[in-house]
């Protein structure tokens, strides 16, 4: 009788270690995948990645003559491409019965002027009311980050165009007019011509103005 008590005692020890041992498992189990948890939150990253609706990146070095670049987006002001002409015929551009077949470019505009000469600009869209402003390149300056109020301000200081409240005449296939830079006011070099709407800055086409030949 004493050894079949012994050998149940023995038998519940061996149960209840088992169940120990299973417990600790799991208790060892859970920590870790814990650790795993809260090593993964700390190095994810502190940022999410940049949106489509970010601004893009300005070049002015030269390199994007004739490019329609875009400033900021915005959803009610979409240029969706320019023809650049010679309204004055110092250049051999054509006129824009001979261009308009091509269709409204965004890269391959013509971007070689002389001061003086007077730039013709038809637009593809549907903005109405919209102001168009060229001002020489300054290398180390931000331009997307530039305001129309800085433009309109550097414009109107020394000299360099500003059209007004242009709206494309659908008629002449999106012309909203022409305009040229003063040789007493800038010197030959890079300009940037901007179109902007309601205070922000839109859009962007680099230009080269040479001295009349």
């Amino acid at each position: 009788m004493k050894k079949l008590i012994a050998l149940s005692l023995a038998v519940l020890f061996v149960l209840g270690a088992a169940a120990c041992g299973k417990k600790e498992e799991s208790k060892t189990e859970n920590k870790a995948e814990t650790t795993a948890a809260t090593q993964a939150a700390t190095t994810a990253p502190a940022t999410a990645p940049a949106t489509a609706d970010s601004a893009s990146a300005v070049v002015t070095d030269g390199s994007k003559l004739g490019e329609l670049q875009t400033v900021a987006a915005k959803e009610d002001f979409v240029i969706k491409g320019l023809i650049l002409l010679s309204d004055s015929g110092h250049h051999e551009y054509g006129t824009i019965d001979d261009n308009i077949g091509k269709g409204f470019l965004t890269k391959g505009l013509f971007s070689e002027y002389y001061l003086n000469e007077w730039i013709g600009i038809y637009a593809d869209t549907d903005a109405e009311l919209f102001n168009v402003y060229v001002v020489p390149n300054e290398a180390d300056k931000d331009y997307a980050a530039v305001t129309e109020t800085e433009l309109r301000q550097t414009c109107e200081e020394k000299g360099f165009p500003v059209m007004d409240s242009v709206t494309p005449d659908k008629a002449q296939h999106g012309y909203i007019g022409g305009l040229y830079v003063n040789p007493d006011s800038g010197l030959p070099g890079l300009y940037n011509m901007f179109f902007a709407k309601d205070g922000a800055v839109g859009y962007m086409v680099q230009l080269k103005l040479e001295p009349e030949a």
